[in-house]
């Protein structure tokens, strides 16, 4: 590995634990806009496991399940996102049983994957 790939590691590594920072500030913050902010903080947490999990597999050896968190993560991160939006646009404070269909794709991953690593 050369000087800048190492120096692209520590920014990417610096970005990701500014993203967990930003999601834990996001999530304990309080008002009317509570969930919004929740969902917010949500999505920036899949994101940051998204762009962690290449770090992770240049530096440590991760089991076998470890290796999957990056689709995981985007996979959670875009229906999130777009709940953010449908709550934010729409000045609602709830959500509704019928917004349960979009965390499917990553259930069914998460399914796929515990069966394939038995």
């Amino acid at each position: 590995m050369t000087v800048f790939d190492y120096l692209l590691s520590v920014a990417c590594g610096l970005g990701v634990l500014l993203g967990f920072y930003v999601a834990y500030l996001l999530w304990h913050r309080t008002g009317p806009d509570r969930l919004a902010h929740q969902l917010l903080a949500l999505t920036v947490v899949c994101v940051s496991l998204r762009v962690s999990k290449p770090l992770l597999v240049l530096y440590v050896d991760l089991p076998p399940f470890a290796e999957f968190i990056g689709l995981a993560g985007s996979l959670v991160a875009v229906p999130v996102f777009f709940l953010f939006l449908k709550i934010r646009l729409a000045n609602q404070n709830r959500l509704r049983p019928g917004y349960g269909w979009h965390a499917l794709p990553a259930g069914l991953y998460v399914v796929w994957i515990s069966s394939v690593l038995r």
